[in-house]
């Protein structure tokens, strides 16, 4: 095994680790010799939040985030040193900030550490075994950045590995064996993510105490493994196939582009499938409607049949067409075998069951409109990193480098369904959707209309955008849409990114535009003061960071190429 330098620890000038320390002890009151190691991490990092978790509180939140199939295989850990492995790599991958396994004491302030380059940072100790030197990766002290994609991998294969029982030998299910095998199917490109520092730089920050009496009882995991006990309850198992890892999730309705997404993503070099799961991820219409219910993070079912497996996604989007383009579509879509397709009866179950609302109910028209709004609700709540819009695609925040253009050849309706798209006077159509339906059709046009007033030069060549309106229909849609919905004002403060109406019927046409583009002014204003405040406190942060590494004198950091995963 060959070792390769990552240079001198780079300092992060951008995303900073979060400042919030995790550690965790099965019982409500750990033993005093654990809480006063613990103590020293709240006084020697008084800027940091700090948590300490209980299996109680672990498990909620493992339900919470990642849904009762997850919180199954939380449960089915017999021994809380399991337990703490699978709710560390979680709350990290979900919260992010540093875990700390409890028998470690503090020596100093971890500060310097939050402010390093990276998504993940992981430490490793060199053993000899066998008569040969092996670098180890240990899980005691862990740092990421929330939504990590290593610990998103991780978390997955810990999880299946538990549905799986690999092995009764704890350390290659959930601890550090297990870390140690994934870290070594880690490309290049994702290891540069990952600061690995040596046991000696960590010693800097953490020291371990082996000497707690805890440690020689019975019930410890290492005295209970040397006996070869079970470790899994399997009556606690999901009955599942497993979970697997999403590195990218596009979510949205059908007729709006997931082809041509999917096939412009392959073209920048991702492989991402359409409807089916590649190495980067996916892009589906279908997966909006298969999130597990009530979680926080878009935990995604493959299917409906009993024991199927999961998708924990990662960065998640949420892809849209221009709904003037696309509800026309939508209707062949819907009315295909006389509205018996499988599209259409899969989207008015979801949206009944989620909303109360059948589409099944309205006339074509009416049925795609409400489908579209409703749809991308929900694929909108599982993205937790914006839209994309199909018409003019650009992901350079959420993947920078990525040069995202659609290819020339769409999938037409003509090409689908052997006939045009009907004509649809939308402005008529959508006054006639239900009125809580209302806002979040508004919320979509109000997209598009923003990226149309700002001109041609925004996106792709080689696609043909909707007609545009003139000013002077977008600025009475606006208004008649504000008079038209009674959930507007709601609406506006769950949505902050929502359309913007003027909503007094006495404002002539030209005062309306007045009283638009003053608030536009102003938020614009505001959100350069803000971040010109964010930019001076970063600065000042970097130069703290930069003149504390230069007090301590931090080393290189080692990275490690392969692993065998064995147990040390």
């Amino acid at each position: 095994m060959h070792h390769q330098e990552l240079g001198a620890l780079q300092v992060g000038e951008s995303a900073l680790f979060p400042r919030h320390i995790h550690q965790y002890w099965g019982d409500a009151r750990p033993p005093e010799g654990v809480l006063n190691l613990i103590q020293t991490w709240r006084s020697k990092n008084p800027e940091f939040k700090h948590t300490l978790w209980s299996d109680s509180s672990a498990r909620r939140f493992i339900g919470e985030q990642f849904g009762p199939q997850a919180r199954a295989c939380f449960d089915a850990c017999l021994y809380p040193a399991m337990r703490a492995d699978v709710f560390r790599v979680a709350v990290l991958f979900v919260c992010g900030g540093f875990y700390i396994d409890a028998d470690e004491g503090c020596e100093e302030s971890i500060a310097p550490l939050a402010d390093l380059a990276g998504e993940v940072i992981l430490y490793y100790v060199t053993r000899r075994t066998g008569g040969q030197a092996k670098d180890r990766i240990r899980n005691g002290f862990m740092a990421a950045q929330p939504g990590a994609r290593f610990l998103g991998r991780l978390l997955a294969e810990i999880f299946s590995a538990l549905i799986r029982r690999e092995s009764k030998n704890l350390w290659l299910v959930t601890g550090p064996g297990k870390l140690n095998q994934v870290y070594g199917r880690v490309d290049e490109a994702e290891k540069r993510t990952i600061t690995v520092l040596t046991h000696r730089q960590m010693l800097r920050f953490a020291k371990p105490n082996y000497q707690l009496p805890y440690k020689r009882e019975a019930s410890h995991w290492s005295v209970a493994q040397k006996r070869g006990v079970e470790t899994i309850n399997p009556a606690e198992l999901p009955k599942i196939g497993g979970f697997d890892w999403a590195r990218l999730v596009f979510l949205g309705h059908p007729r709006c582009g997931s082809a041509s997404l999917a096939a412009a993503l392959r073209n920048a070099g991702l492989e991402v499938g359409h409807e089916k799961l590649g190495v980067d991820g996916i892009v589906s219409w279908w997966l909006t409607g298969r999130r597990l219910p009530k979680t926080g993070w878009p935990v995604l079912t493959h299917s409906a049949r009993q024991g199927s497996g999961a998708w924990i996604a990662g960065k998640t989007f949420l892809y849209l067409r221009d709904p003037r383009d696309a509800i026309p579509s939508i209707v062949l879509e819907n009315e295909a075998q006389g509205r018996e397709n499988n599209s259409f009866r899969f989207r008015r179950h979801v949206l009944n069951e989620n909303f109360g609302i059948d589409i099944g109910n309205f006339d074509p028209p009416v049925a795609a409109a409400t489908s579209y709004a409703l749809w991308n609700r929900l694929a909108e709540q599982s993205a937790n990193c914006g839209n994309v819009l199909v018409e003019r695609p650009d992901l350079g925040n959420a993947l920078p480098g990525l040069d995202l253009k659609l290819p020339g050849r769409m999938n037409t309706s003509l090409e689908k369904f052997r006939m045009p798209a009907p004509a649809i006077d939308f402005g008529e159509t959508a006054a006639r959707v239900p009125s809580e339906v209302r806002p979040w059709l508004d919320r979509y046009v109000g997209i598009y209309d923003s990226l149309c007033s700002a001109g041609p030069d925004l996106g792709a060549e080689n696609f043909d955008l909707a007609q545009q309106r003139s000013n002077d229909e977008r600025a009475l849609d606006q208004q008649e849409a504000c008079l038209k919905s009674p959930a507007f004002e709601s609406f506006k403060k769950e949505t902050p990114m929502g359309p913007k109406g003027i909503a007094h019927k006495s404002l002539a046409l030209q005062q309306a535009r007045d009283v638009e583009e003053t608030i536009e002014n102003n938020e614009l204003l505001a959100r350069d003061i803000e971040t010109q405040a964010r930019v001076m406190e970063a600065r000042v942060r970097l130069a703290e960071a930069k003149a504390k590494f230069r007090e301590l004198g931090l080393g290189r950091a080692t990275g490690i190429e392969d692993n065998d995963g064995g147990e040390e």
